[in-house]
């Protein structure tokens, strides 16, 4: 076998053979760039060119897929024109222009990708960084080479399966999205109730239209929805909130079998909708982390956090995230040490905008939960007493004091802080407030993580690192002074917060989440008909 870059050396002086006389080089190329790239991305097009290269059907499912999924995440108007373009035409690929526009679409899919892995975060959680329209010219060499030797030996699809990362779970989507694809000409049944919420035993009228809405989309089958009809339901029974509490589950709702506007909006949620959730938490896939052999993940939308330690899940927690106006960051850090019984120092901003404001009102307010002023930011900065104070004339934007909360049951961070160094302060902790972990809707923080059942974690973490979590049993009494202590961790887990709002689980059923940030919105927004009448009126 021939070395890399021989191979790659004598590909390049080889001459590039058009496929068909009337193919001219795409002028979207540009003229100036690396000659080896250019020749590399030449071939590809001739060969993506071939009426041949597509008799493999599992080639073309899987070319159709990824244009099919780039398209229908709406995150960029070439990509959805070129693929909307390609639906008109039922991917026909009998004419020189229509493998073109076929060549074309599928290489900026390409490189729509390769551009993810460094500006990927920024396109779809920095809604408005500078990276938006950045997509390379040309893919990677390397990504290129490997392209042509797939077709260059007819396993495209063997292509895609290498550089799809999840590609099991991307496999899943796509299998949903054909089942969704198969109902596009199916009326979306509507539910409408006349009260807010409809209880147990309560009067319904969609009765039908959620049978088929569970039927269609898989929560019953043939035989269940036969049988609910047979009962010509009037009521909320029993046996139909069981079958809706399946449902709920599957979006994130709480599982009262209840029929309130959450579980009624995501009822009525058509299947438009629901492609193009699946569509772009496909094309996201590509972000996030694969190799489970150390990791932390948090997906923020879901407000759920996994640890993963040899392929193997070790603990799994509900979480709570930031709130929308200060939310949690789709980013990568380490967690490198647990601090039993934390104190607080209080981030300027909340203070200034959640506690003094409540200082000022309720002057007890800081007392009941054991903060302190203190005159400056200085390790032994005296603590001065809040009735020393003048609140009637204090202007939270311009206090000139520092605030900490000690050690204890009452302080924020709990009794555990999971320290994760970066620019931003965004750390893992415990909390006093363990009934939030029962909401639905767990965007609560300001920016920070709180794991439930943090004592489990700390202990997950203390014996991954060889320590025994009884030798630090002390240090979690309620019983006299409340010490501060921090363990270094030798073991330092990546931590990845993620945001999927889709997804297939492991009894094959897919899952969405409420969009909490706006993540989700599509930026495209052309349509077919839009192609139409834009063709029409040429």
């Amino acid at each position: 076998m021939k070395p890399f870059f021989v191979a790659c050396a004598s590909l390049l002086l080889s001459p590039v053979v058009l496929a068909d006389p009337s193919v001219s080089f795409p002028s979207e190329w540009p003229s100036r760039q690396d000659l080896s790239s250019v020749s590399l991305q030449a071939q590809n097009f001739q060969m993506l060119m071939h009426r041949a290269t597509w008799q493999d059907a599992s080639n073309l499912t899987a070319a159709r897929q990824q244009i099919t999924m780039a398209g229908q995440a709406r995150v960029d108007d070439k990509l959805t024109q070129n693929w909307l373009e390609l639906e008109l035409q039922d991917f026909a690929l009998e004419t020189a222009e229509q493998r073109r526009l076929f060549a074309n679409s599928l290489l900026y899919v390409l490189r729509y990708k390769g551009s993810m892995a460094q500006v990927g975060v920024d396109w779809f959680f920095q809604p408005n960084s500078s990276s938006k329209q950045k997509v390379h010219t040309l893919p990677p060499r390397e990504q290129a080479y490997a392209l042509y030797k797939s077709l260059q030996q007819n396993q495209f699809s063997d292509f895609v399966e290498q550089h799809q990362a999840h590609y099991s779970q991307y496999q899943q989507m796509a299998a949903v999205k054909e089942h969704f694809k198969s109902l596009a000409d199916v009326s979306w049944p509507q539910v409408h109730e006349d009260v807010r919420v409809v209880r147990d035993n309560d009067p319904l009228n969609s009765a039908e239209q959620i049978i088929d809405i569970l039927l269609l989309l898989g929560d019953i089958d043939e035989t269940q929805a036969q049988q609910l009809r047979e009962q010509h339901l009037t009521y909320l029974s029993n046996t139909l909130q069981e079958h809706i509490r399946v449902f709920q589950r599957r979006h994130g709702l709480y599982p009262d079998g209840l029929l309130g506007p959450k579980t009624i909006g995501w009822l009525n949620a058509n299947i438009e909708k629901r492609e193009q959730l699946l569509a772009l938490n496909m094309l996201r896939l590509s972000l996030w982390p694969e190799d489970k052999k150390g990791i932390i993940v948090v997906n923020v939308p879901a407000f759920e956090m996994d640890v993963w330690v040899e392929q193997e899940r070790v603990f799994e927690a509900r979480v709570i995230v930031g709130k929308p106006s200060r939310q949690t960051p789709i980013f990568t850090t380490r967690l490198d040490s647990i601090v039993f019984n934390p104190g607080w120092n209080i981030p300027v901003k909340i203070m200034r905008e959640d506690i003094l404001p409540k200082a000022k009102r309720d002057q007890s307010y800081l007392s009941s939960k054991g903060y302190q002023v203190l005159a400056s930011w200085s390790a032994n900065a005296p603590v001065i007493p809040p009735e020393e104070i003048d609140w009637d004339t204090l202007n939270p934007k311009r206090f000139p004091y520092r605030m900490r909360q000690p050690p204890g049951n009452l302080n924020a961070l709990g009794r555990y802080k999971f320290n994760t160094p970066n620019d931003m302060a965004i750390y893992l902790h415990d909390t006093p407030g363990k009934s939030l972990f029962n909401k639905e809707n767990r965007s609560l923080s300001s920016g920070c993580v709180r794991v439930e059942n943090a004592n489990k974690f700390a202990q997950t973490l203390l014996t991954l690192n060889k320590k025994n979590p009884k030798d630090y049993d002390y240090l979690q009494g309620n019983e006299g002074e409340i010490k501060t202590k921090a363990i270094s961790l030798r073991l330092k887990l990546p931590v990845h917060t993620i945001y999927q709002t889709a997804w297939v689980d492991g009894q094959g059923k897919v899952n969405f989440r409420k969009d909490i940030y706006d993540f989700d919105q599509p930026v495209s927004n052309i349509s077919i008909s839009n192609l139409v009448s834009n063709t029409q009126n040429l």
